[in-house]
């Protein structure tokens, strides 16, 4: 339990549970560091963070919206999901200015490591479907007249400090997510045909969800539009977006190829 005053500043932690979660090992010390616990929440999608216009306890209180969960980065970096709830406490009188308290129970649910291992269990997933699904015959690509060079254009300082791993890790993934997006093109093609959209945009989704943590800001618009031509049964336009994406495919896998030649040459 954690207890706030009607301003949002924190005056109050009780239990060991609170301990667990953050990190601290003892009340006073956590006390004495933290003026807010929504700077340990993790920004992300589904979840609680710490918004720039309204404060997480008011979006609690008054909100619609079924979030009710956090992810929280404790001090000795283990992400921890979290469930909140809130309550008001009202004073018969005002304690420094305050008519009544917010009460904030956290409930930890699963400790998980970092956005990687998510990346990964993505990963992992689509290539377990693909066993158990239909085996769908590959389709050369058509050799492209020039050898256009695949515009990386990555902040690496940003996307390695969230995803907290270095960069030879972070080129792992790329070469997995290319991988894995190279055997889901064919997929994506014979849902098409098959006129499975719902399971189409479904798989569209989940690929948009790695591409943006692994930062390929190219991938993204081209999946937007192929999902946008599905749900407007746009032949013409899912025709076209489909043949980009297989080019943008070939030339990360590319760009990823003459890295490891260039890494193995620096070997030698």
């Amino acid at each position: 339990m954690i207890l706030y005053d009607e301003n949002y500043n924190l005056l109050s932690a009780k239990n060991e549970t609170i301990l667990d979660i953050f990190g601290y090992s003892s009340l006073e010390k956590f006390l004495n560091e933290v003026d807010d616990i929504a700077d340990f929440f993790i920004k992300k999608d589904g979840y609680i963070y710490k918004f720039k216009k309204f404060n997480w306890i008011d979006y609690l209180n008054y909100s619609e919206s079924d979030i009710d969960r956090a992810l929280i980065k404790n001090i000795n970096d283990e992400l921890i999901e979290v469930e909140l709830k809130v309550d008001e406490l009202l004073l018969k009188e005002e304690i420094n200015g305050s008519k009544h308290l917010y009460i904030i129970n956290l409930t930890p649910l699963e400790k998980r490591d970092f956005v990687e291992v998510e990346i990964k269990n993505d990963l992992a997933d689509i290539k377990d479907e693909k066993d158990r699904e239909q085996k769908i015959e590959k389709k050369e690509l058509k050799p492209l007249d020039k050898k256009p060079q695949f515009n990386i254009n990555i902040n690496y300082e940003k996307v390695l400090n969230r995803l907290d791993i270095q960069k030879d890790l972070y080129y792992e993934l790329l070469d997995e997510f290319t991988k894995v997006l190279s055997e889901e093109m064919d997929r994506l093609n014979y849902y098409y045909k098959k006129g499975d959209n719902d399971l189409l945009c479904k798989k569209i989704r989940r690929l948009k969800h790695i591409s943006s943590n692994l930062e390929l800001k190219t991938f993204n618009p081209l999946l937007n539009s192929l999902e946008r031509g599905i749900k407007g049964k746009n032949s013409n336009s899912i025709e076209r977006f489909f043949n980009l994406l297989k080019k943008e495919v070939d030339l990360l896998s590319s760009y990823l190829n003459n890295k490891k030649d260039r890494s193995n040459e620096a070997k030698y």
